[in-house]
């Protein structure tokens, strides 16, 4: 399952990458290249990492495991062995720490963490809607 998330995840990248590269060219002014160099970068590390896991299986037959996606699919499969109580305490406590991240990006401090942020709140979202599908929510 992680293999064919990951699959597709590459072809995203990958065609957002060539898009970012040719927009990148059309720039008109240093903001905008400042901001499509970054997203370039983002893409391009994003490429790389899911490049190295499929290599990787390709040559072990076996996953690295470093990529992110490995974590979240960790992460989902422990909440799937929650008990109902355990299932509740792990709502509240996405609930918190979401409300906690957003909080912490309206307040604009350190926005160089910002993309991380956004990151992890996408992730806990993600907990989340499984926790409240669990739940029956």
């Amino acid at each position: 399952m992680e293999l064919k998330a990951l699959v597709t995840d590459k072809f995203s990248s990958f065609f957002a990458y060539k898009d970012l590269h040719f927009k990148l060219r059309d720039c008109t002014n240093l903001e905008e290249c400042r901001k499509t160099a970054k997203e370039l970068l983002v893409s391009y590390k994003e490429n790389r990492s899911i490049y190295e896991e499929l290599n990787f299986y390709k040559d072990n037959a076996r996953v690295l495991g470093k990529h992110p996606i490995f974590k979240q699919y960790r992460d989902i499969r422990k909440i799937r062995e929650m008990s109902i109580k355990e299932l509740v305490i792990k709502q509240q406590q996405l609930k918190h720490n979401i409300w906690r991240i957003q909080s912490e990006m309206k307040k604009g401090k350190k926005p160089h963490l910002d993309a991380e942020r956004q990151e992890s709140i996408k992730n806990k979202q993600a907990e989340l809607a499984e926790v409240n599908r669990l739940l029956g929510e």
